[in-house]
Parts: structure tokens; sequence; C-alpha cells
């Protein structure tokens, strides 16, 4: 038998220290997607076809459900089709579960006490991971959800053909009011409905993402130049992502994943969060299956808040566990400044990512 990874000492000191008060689960998004992401935690046997695994069979049984779901396996999908977020979606709610279902077992068996986190939160695509990690739903129904949510966005992005772009401060949340009053009016200025440009997350003191047509993008980016904005350190970066998400381009998206929510609320399927989970529309928590409602109906078309949520959880929590092999949201979140210090889980192919806020612990009852 492999011998197990131990779990790093950090982790150990954090579970003595705050009693695992005071923690958020936090879920990436869209942009994470790797080809053959969740082998590394179960295989297909040859004559069955199905995903079997003897170390994490609770995760070879959520990828056969979703095979049933998806018409296939979403660590199968290749390079191109991960390119697309009808299978990007699903592929990355998948394999974020899949992380939290090893990363509870594992601490499990390394002999630490399970963590009951005080608010759950996820960036874009994250939320419904945040959702699914806090009750709201079945793994089942928030696939179903993912897949129809993931294909008619796509089907939006194909009619009108579209893409997004970050824009960032030269040096990134420093204090600078000049240049921060210029940040500021350029993102008045790169998010204007009028000129086809539109708010798609707020990232952080020092970055913004918009998106609209990609002819309107392109006409953004000559401006900047002419300007010199681009000149000076500012910079506008294309994300490599099918489309303008979260705003009025992904309007055609929300009949059909309307009626399917709306369904399944009917049916008692969405429930009371155990916790409440940070909305991304909002920054604010919400957790009865109203609130769900509105903000995934919501979620669709406008943007993402992710910095109001940093600020929420930062006053609410000690610390913060971030699932997946990259950094994302984390290192995002210390770009911010607020972070006192990063610890990689390790348990299983860099699983997670845990946070500690700065100055938090005189703050925890």
């Amino acid at each position: 038998m492999r011998e197990r990874k131990p779990i790093p000492e950090t982790i150990l000191r954090y579970s003595e220290r705050e009693g695992l008060r005071k923690t958020a689960l936090i879920f990436p998004g869209q942009g994470v997607q790797e080809v053959g992401m969740g082998k590394e935690f179960c295989a297909v046997d040859a004559l069955s076809g199905e995903a079997i695994s003897e170390k994490y069979p609770e995760v070879a049984k959520l990828y056969n459900e979703a095979k049933e779901i998806l018409g296939y396996f979403p660590f199968d999908l290749t390079e191109n089709d991960l390119k697309e977020t009808r299978f990007a979606q699903p592929a990355i709610f998948i394999y974020s579960e899949a992380c939290r279902l090893v990363f509870i077992k594992e601490r499990k068996a390394a002999g630490l006490t399970e963590i009951r986190p005080r608010y759950y939160a996820g960036n874009s695509l994250g939320e419904f991971n945040a959702l699914l990690a806090a009750g709201a739903f079945e793994f089942k129904n928030g696939l179903k959800l993912v897949k129809l949510r993931g294909e008619k966005m796509q089907e939006a992005c194909e009619e009108r053909p579209s893409g997004l772009a970050a824009f960032l401060r030269p040096s990134g949340d420093g204090v600078d009011p000049e240049e921060k009053e210029l940040f500021e009016r350029l993102k008045t200025e790169l998010t204007m409905a009028e000129r086809g440009l539109y708010l798609e997350a707020e990232n952080s003191e020092s970055q913004f993402v918009f998106g609209g047509l990609r002819e309107n993008l392109e006409e953004a980016r000559r401006w900047l130049t002419s300007e010199g904005y681009l000149q000076t350190g500012f910079r506008m970066v294309p994300l490599n992502v099918a489309g303008a998400f979260h705003c009025e381009l992904m309007a055609s998206a929300l009949p059909d994943f309307t009626d399917l929510l709306k369904e399944l609320k009917r049916k008692g399927r969405i429930k009371k969060t155990k916790a409440s989970v940070i909305a991304n529309t909002t920054g604010k928590p919400i957790s009865t299956p109203e609130e769900i409602e509105k903000e995934l109906i919501d979620h669709m078309v406008k943007p993402v808040l992710w910095k109001d949520t940093v600020g929420f959880l930062e006053e609410g929590v000690a610390s913060t566990v971030e699932f997946g092999k990259k950094a994302t949201l984390s290192n995002m979140m210390k770009n911010k400044g607020i972070i006192a210090g990063v610890a990689a889980v390790g348990v299983a192919a860099g699983i997670a990512t845990v946070l500690y806020f700065r100055n938090r612990e005189s703050k925890i009852e």
C-alpha cells in the first residue's frame, strides 16, 4: 500500500489553534480546467467501463454518476473540448467536488477534526460548488443545472461572438491615489453598455474583468493604446474563454436554465443551506431556496463581485480553504494584501490551499 503523504504541520497547527471555527471553503471558476483532471483519483475499468478507485470509492461513484448525466467522463475530454464552456463547466464542477471529498477523507485518515465551515463561496462557476457543499442541492441536480447552463451559455457565445479581458493596475493594490483614481475612471470607461462593454467581474482593488462583442473589445484596446494608458503600466489581458459571461450578452441562456431551476425548486430539490453562501452578485450571505433561485438567475447576467465577497469573508472568518490544483483565488486574495500566509495542503496532487487572514486570531470567539 502506498504511504499517505503527511498533511503539513501548518494545517495541524491551524486545527489546534482555531478549533476549525470561522473557516470558509472557496471554489474557483472557469479557467482552471486541465486535460485529465480527475484521473489522479480514479481509473476506468476495462471490462465494466466504470470508474473505479480502491482509495477513493466515493470519488469513483461521483464520476460514474456524472457519466450517466453527461454521457462521458470529464477526464477523457481533450484540450480543444475544454475550451468550450459546455464541457469546461461540468468538468470543473465535478473535479472541485471530487477534491472536496478527497480532502475530507484525507483529514479523517490523518485523525484531524472535521472542518465545519462558517461560510462557503465560489467565484463564478465556483458558486455552484459552494452551494453543493453547503447542501443546497444534491450532486446530480447541481450537475444538471451546470450542464444546461454551460450548453446555453455556449450557444449564446456562438450566436454573438464575444470575449473577456482583465484590466490591471500597474502597482497592484498599491495606495497611490492618482493611480487609483485613474483606474476607477478607466473602469467606468471600459464598462459602458452604450459602448457594448460590460463589467463581468470585480476581483480586487487592482483588477476587474470586462467583456463585450469581439469588435468592441478590439476597439477598447485601440482606445487604450491611442490614449497611452497601456504604455504607463496598465494592462489589458485577453482571457481564454468562450465569450462574455455575467452580462446581458448571456440573456438568451436564461429561459431554459430558469425553467429547470424553478422546476427543481418546486419539487423541493433546492434546500436551505447548512451555512450561508456568499453570493457573487451582492457579496452578501444567502441560504434560503428563494435567495438561491434569485442569485442563480441574476448570476447569469450580472457581474461577479468577488472583491465584495473577500471583504465580507475578511470580517467573518479566520481562514479559507480553496479546492483545486491551482491557488487561483488564493493568489488573487493575497494580492489584495489581506493574507498573512499561504500553505499548500498537498494531501493529493495539491488539492487545496489554506489562507490565513491577517490579524484575525484576536477576533476568534
